[in-house]
């Protein structure tokens, strides 16, 4: 492998062996015909349980990084909005869809979201981060 290039993507589970981390040879889910949808639930109760077990200092700080305390009681389709945009990946057209309303209203509402939190939804860092803080407000509601 040339330097800066990724090991290929491989199907299986990742563990410790001789070489440090890295993919195993047990088939996950993924390789059954409804193993993805099992998977995502895997991960999204994952997630719960470890936003859940944060303290609420933790929590605090995180909201208060992603600026979304700025949206808390103010503005449920804001919220909604930015919920479905972060679950279909940024993809205005989907948010659009999902939402019953026109794209050039969900890139409004996105760039008020940005304007308001302080945030760069097009950059995936400020992407998860708010992510993480509306999971976590749902976590601890």
């Amino acid at each position: 492998m040339i330097a800066g290039d990724a090991p290929a993507a491989t199907s299986g589970t990742v563990s410790h062996g001789q070489d440090g981390w890295g993919p195993g040879l047990a088939h996950t889910s993924n390789d059954m015909p409804d193993g993805g949808a099992r998977d995502e639930h895997r991960r999204e109760t994952a997630l719960a349980a470890l936003l859940a077990g944060l303290d609420p200092g933790a929590i605090a700080s995180l909201i208060e990084i992603s600026g979304l305390d700025r949206l808390i009681g103010d503005d449920d389709q804001l919220r909604e909005t930015l919920r479905v945009y972060l679950d279909v990946g940024g993809v205005t057209a989907s948010t659009s869809r999902r939402l019953g309303i026109d794209r050039r209203t969900v890139r409004n509402r996105i760039k008020r979201i940005n304007e308001r939190c302080g945030l760069d939804l097009g950059t995936g860092t400020d992407r998860l981060v708010a992510d993480l803080a509306l999971r976590a407000l749902d976590a601890h509601r």
